[in-house]
């Protein structure tokens, strides 16, 4: 006789168990017609997405998983059996981009939202969890009448999103000029050899590496070195195009430099969006955190909350204010009186906060440049610097006297 083990009943099974069973009961045609509007909430991945559809005046439905590439044709079949319907249809902005928005907002009556990616359901995470939070919220904005229900991402036009991915092309290429530049540095260093600047550059350059690199080490360098001198030209292509692209700017203040402009403008699309300054500092990403309970209230370090490559932009160019307009006043403020690094590097977010509000203000008409404090010419040379002209220098024998 032999001895059964029963299986184990696990805890996922007993909570299963537990649930009662969710029926769907199917709508007569009359009750699909009185159905005023659908939101389906979407979270989206590359091969397939969950979605949760909730009905007007109904709890939320099973979420359904759905390939991605047939979400357009679920949404049709879904417009014709609610003929008198809106769709309020929202997914998280992430990796898969913007084609789907474009493709279900160009069907009748339906309302595509990109929403900013946020914590959701904290650590029991799913996707049809999520799927679930996204229609909810959807609901909540246009039932309930709550406009911070979710923060809508902007789209931008197909052609806006080409323009913008020649500067973030840009800006990949020259991480990967410093990757492998940096390859050959390291290289040449565990034999204890330093190459210095662009070693690379000339037709000579083989001649200019030290003479105890080994033979083996060279020959890497070289497989590098084109690398390299393809992603230089690359990136010469990319300075082309963005340099038609700017051809029809204005003047910008000395400092920023077209390129950055360029950037803002790009990544930004249109500064008339913004209602007002702090709209502008939250979406910089440059705001401090706060943790606050009762009387107590602590700032922490910025929440980089939005665009991150407007952010960098504009560390960037705050840097630059520094050396190139020292009398901006938010220079003049932050970055004069820190002392030290850590106060530098703290004071050098303020200056570039500031200066993304400055140029939000410059760009819609707001204020001028010189309202602002900054200049579009360069500072003229202190006497203290400036070279002095002959006629300026006295002679030796009136000096003497």
């Amino acid at each position: 006789m032999h001895n059964t083990i029963p299986n184990k009943t696990t805890k996922t099974q007993l909570t299963t168990a537990a649930k009662p069973a969710v029926v769907q009961t199917e709508l007569s045609a009359a009750e699909r017609a009185r159905v005023t509007g659908v939101f389906q909430g979407v979270d989206l991945h590359k091969i397939d997405c969950a979605v949760t559809t909730i009905l007007s005046g109904s709890a939320a439905q099973p979420p359904q998983t759905i390939a991605t590439q047939k979400m357009v044709g679920a949404v049709k079949r879904q417009l014709e059996r609610y003929p008198n319907a809106q769709f309020h249809i929202g997914y998280e902005a992430g990796p898969c981009g913007y084609w789907l928005h474009r493709e279900l907002s160009a069907l009748p009556r339906v309302h595509c939202h990109v929403m900013a990616p946020e914590a959701l359901n904290g650590r029991r995470k799913t996707d049809k969890r999520d799927s679930r939070a996204l229609a909810l919220k959807l609901r909540a904005r246009f039932v309930d009448n709550d406009p911070k229900a979710f923060s809508e991402v902007r789209v931008p036009t197909l052609e806006q999103e080409q323009q913008r991915s020649i500067l973030r092309l840009r800006r990949a290429l020259l991480r990967s000029y410093a990757q492998q530049t940096m390859r050959c540095k390291s290289a040449a260093l565990l034999h204890g050899c330093n190459l210095k600047g662009k070693f690379w550059l000339g037709e000579a350059w083989e001649k200019t590496l030290p003479a105890k690199l080994p033979g083996q080490i060279r020959r890497n360098i070289a497989s590098l070195r084109k690398i390299i001198l393809a992603i230089v030209e690359e990136i010469a292509g990319c300075n082309e195009q963005i340099k038609t692209l700017s051809a029809s700017e204005g003047p910008v203040p000395h400092g920023i430099g077209m390129l950055t402009w360029m950037s803002l403008k790009l990544e930004v699309g249109d500064w008339k969006r913004f209602k007002g300054r702090r709209a502008v500092a939250s979406y910089t990403g440059l705001c401090p955190g706060e943790h606050s309970s009762g009387k107590t209230r602590v700032e922490l370090s910025i929440d980089k909350i939005g665009n991150r490559n407007v952010r960098h932009a504009l560390v960037e160019a705050a840097w630059r204010m520094e050396r190139f307009q020292p009398n901006y006043p938010p220079v003049k403020k932050f970055l004069a009186q820190a002392k030290g690094n850590r106060a530098r590097r703290r004071a050098i977010v303020a200056v570039a906060r500031q200066l993304g509000i400055d140029l939000w203000r410059l760009a819609t008409g707001r204020a001028s440049a010189e309202q602002i404090g900054l200049r579009y010419e360069p500072m003229p040379p202190s006497p203290r610097n400036a070279k002095a002209s002959p006629q300026a220098k006295p002679p030796r024998e009136a000096k003497r006297e």
